[in-house]
This record gives C-alpha cells, sequence and structure tokens, in this order.
C-alpha cells in the first residue's frame, strides 16, 4: 500500500517541481520522495518491532526515512544530471553508487552517538537496499502488471528486512549512556 500510495505522491511532486525547474529537478525530488517515503515505512515498522528493546528504536524512522531520502535524490538527480533522460550503463553504474553511499551516510549521521553499532547498522541497511531493489525487479518482472504495486511494496520490505535483520544478529546493543 505504501508503495501504491508513494509512487503517485513522487510523480505527482516531481511532475510539479519538474514543470518549473526542469529534468533535474523532477527525478530529484521523485527520487526523494518515493524512497523516503517506502523507507520510513520500513523504519516505522521496525520501530514497532524493537521499541521495547531499543530505546534509540524511535530514531529507525528518521534514520530510514533521511537515508531513503538522499539515497533517491542522490541517484535519480544524478542519473537526470549525467544523461539528459536517456540512461547508458556507465551514468546508472554511478549514479546508484552516489545514491548508495549518500543513503549509507544519512543514515549513519542520525544513529551515531544513539545506536552502537550505528555503522554496521547503516551498512546493512544499505546491503538491505541493494537487495530489495535486486529482488523487487525479479518480482515484478515474474509479476507483471499483476498487482505488480503491492507485490513491489511487500518484496522490497520483506528483503530489506532480512538483510538487515541478518545484520542485527548478534543483537545490537543500546548505545551507552553518555553525561
Amino acid at each position: 500500500m505504501i508503495a501504491f500510495a508513494a509512487r503517485r505522491v513522487s510523480l505527482a511532486a516531481g511532475g510539479a517541481a519538474g514543470d518549473s525547474l526542469g529534468l533535474f529537478a523532477a527525478e530529484t525530488v521523485i527520487g526523494a520522495v518515493a524512497l523516503g517515503s517506502m523507507m520510513v515505512a520500513l523504519g516505522a515498522m521496525q520501530w514497532l518491532a524493537g521499541r521495547r528493546h531499543l530505546p534509540w528504536a524511535p530514531r529507525l524512522v528518521l534514520s530510514r526515512g533521511a537515508a531513503g531520502a538522499a539515497g533517491g535524490a542522490t541517484a535519480l538527480g544524478t542519473l537526470a544530471a549525467l544523461t539528459d533522460g536517456e540512461a547508458t550503463g556507465g551514468a546508472v553504474v554511478l549514479a546508484c553508487a552516489l545514491g548508495l553511499g549518500a543513503f549509507w551516510a544519512a543514515e549513519w549521521l542520525v544513529l551515531r552517538g544513539r545506536a552502537a553499532g550505528a555503522r554496521k547498522l547503516a551498512s546493512m541497511s544499505a546491503a538491505g537496499l541493494v537487495a530489495a531493489v535486486l529482488a523487487t525487479g525479479l518480482a515484478g518482472a515474474v509479476a507483471g502488471d499483476l498487482g505488480a504495486e503491492w507485490v513491489a511494496g511487500a518484496v522490497f520490505g520483506a528483503a530489506h528486512g532480512a538483510v538487515t535483520g541478518i545484520g542485527a544478529k548478534p543483537p545490537i546493543e543500546p548505545a551507552p549512556a553518555t553525561g
């Protein structure tokens, strides 16, 4: 359901930005809103699962949202800047690498000092993003248009959660109290 709404909202917001500011702005807004909203939803689910065990669990919503917005905006903005709408292999690889780096950095910046193992958690979340994108693409190829947005959202969340959960073994401990 989140994927369904995120796509519609991101395209509307991107279209509005593109009408006034051009292709680069449109793609940047679409990337930020689409991936940012998906990651906020994932962070909310992870907060619900971990709220009794991790005092910093509410930060997951913020860190996932910030990471998604930064990564999505960087990847699609870079691609638009490099290609003017006609993607090439090298441009796609560069845009994905820069987007993934922005994703990792934003997540780590929000979690550092609050969660022990913030670097590991940000790394596993970035790896989860790669797995989620690949799994969603595969699911889309198999499912076709039959409920593709609903299937995509479920597969994206499951793949990201599985990889991020693997990174939490052994469980990530609460950050030591400061002050």
